[in-house]
C-alpha cells in the first residue's frame, strides 16, 4: 500500500485547511519566516500540551502515537495528541490551548479529530471511535458518526485538489480572521486577478457558514466507514 499512495494527508493540514482553504493554499505554496508573536504562541502551545500529555499517561492514554491508514491512493498519517483503544473502539482526544466557544467546538478543531478516527477505522484497529477536544477551560464530545465521516473525506478530497493541484480555494473571510491573516494582501490581489471570482466553485466553499460543531448524541452508534473519497482508486 505504501508503494501505491499517490497523495499525502495529515490531520494537522486538515485542521489549517478548515480553518480558511485559502491561508491554507498560501502556507503550502509559498515559504514565509514566522513572526515572533506566532512563535510565542507555539511555544505555549507545546507546554500546554506536555502538561496535558502527563495527565494523560497517568489515566492509560496513549500519547502522539503515530496513526497510518491508506485510502485508496492516500496515506493519511498523524500523532493523536491521546488516544486510547479499548476493544472494537477508540477515544480520540485533540487539545487546544485556546479558551472554548460558549456552544460546540470549532470545525476546524472537530474535523482534525475526525480525521485520526478515521485513519485508526481504515487501519483496522478499530470499528468505531469517539473523540473529544479539550480546550484549556472546557472539553466536548462526539460520536464518529457517517455525518462527521462524509465531512472528512469531502475536507480530504478538496485539500488534495489544492495541495497537489494547485487549484485556488475559497477563501473564508471573516473581520479577526482576516485581520491576523499574514497573507491578507496576496489574497485580495489575488481575488482582483481571477477573471470570474465566484463564478467557478472553489474547493472548500462549502464549509462557509461552517464555524462551530455542536457535540452529537451521546447515545449516538459510532459507525463503521460509510462513504468512499473520489480520490479513492
Amino acid at each position: 500500500m505504501e508503494s501505491s499512495a499517490k497523495y499525502k494527508v495529515t490531520p494537522s493540514e486538515v485542521h489549517k485547511f478548515v480553518y480558511c482553504p485559502r491561508q491554507y493554499f498560501f502556507e503550502h505554496h509559498l515559504s514565509r519566516t514566522m513572526s515572533l508573536r506566532e512563535q510565542v504562541r507555539l511555544f505555549l502551545g507545546k507546554l500546554f500540551h506536555i502538561i496535558k500529555s502527563l495527565t494523560s499517561k497517568m489515566r492509560g492514554y496513549s500519547v502522539e502515537e503515530k496513526v497510518v491508514a491508506f485510502v485508496g491512493n492516500i496515506k493519511i498519517v498523524g500523532r493523536a495528541d491521546a488516544l486510547k483503544l479499548e476493544g472494537e473502539a477508540a477515544e480520540v482526544i485533540e487539545r487546544k490551548s485556546g479558551k472554548a466557544p460558549r456552544k460546540g467546538a470549532w470545525a476546524s478543531d472537530v474535523l482534525q479529530a475526525a480525521i485520526y478516527a478515521l485513519t485508526l477505522i481504515r487501519s483496522g484497529s478499530v470499528s468505531k471511535a469517539r473523540i473529544k477536544i479539550e480546550y484549556r477551560n472546557k472539553a466536548h464530545s462526539y460520536v464518529f458518526n457517517e455525518d462527521l465521516a462524509a465531512m472528512a473525506l469531502r475536507v480530504i478530497d478538496d485539500l488534495i485538489l489544492v495541495k497537489y493541484h494547485g487549484l485556488v480555494p475559497y477563501p473564508r473571510r471573516g473581520p479577526r480572521r482576516c485581520t491576523k491573516c499574514p497573507f491578507r494582501s496576496a489574497c485580495e490581489e489575488l481575488d482582483k486577478s481571477l477573471e470570474a471570482p465566484g463564478e467557478v466553485l472553489e474547493p472548500g466553499s462549502w464549509l462557509e457558514g461552517i464555524g462551530l460543531i455542536p457535540p452529537n448524541s451521546p447515545e449516538a452508534l459510532g459507525h463503521s466507514l460509510p462513504r468512499q473519497s473520489s480520490h479513492e482508486g
